[in-house]
């Protein structure tokens, strides 16, 4: 019987058993947590811009309505519609009749706080994600002795 568990073989479980997870916090409680913040402290003098990257798209992952909210108000995709005199407006207005799931109609529906609202942050996430690793290339990168600016 292979699936009986045994003293020296315990039952296998999805996570890899409780001893992963007892290690996993030993290795956790076990963090110089203050090496680690100078560290981070360091990369922040030295890649100012970089860790603003870093920190809006933890914000935008966690968040997303805190940059989409404000993105849309400033195209003019306002909460009662498209705003008159906007960016959104003149393009709308260049186009016509808008089509119904369109590009235009999922913004005016985020906009509106309708069912554009999960589709426009469901695509932020997949950029934060995008960007974060093309940021972390571009740092392991740096790393190379063979980089060059």
């Amino acid at each position: 019987m292979a699936n009986q568990a045994t003293p020296s073989h315990p039952p296998q479980t999805p996570m890899g058993g409780p001893g992963n997870i007892t290690n996993l916090l030993n290795r956790v409680k076990n963090v110089d947590y203050a090496a680690k913040a100078e560290i981070v402290k360091t990369y922040a003098k030295e890649h100012p811009y970089r860790t603003a990257l870093h920190v809006s798209s933890g914000v935008l992952l966690v968040a997303p309505g805190l940059f989409v909210g404000p993105a849309l108000g400033a195209a003019g995709f306002g909460a009662q519609g498209v705003v008159g005199g906007s960016a959104a407006a003149a393009h709308q207005a260049a186009i016509g009749n808008v089509a119904a799931r369109s590009t235009f109609a999922v913004l005016q529906s985020a906009g509106t706080g309708g069912y554009g609202v999960g589709i426009v942050g469901g695509k932020e996430d997949k950029m934060t994600f995008l960007k974060n690793a093309q940021l972390a290339q571009i740092a392991l990168d740096e790393q190379s002795p063979n980089y060059k600016l």
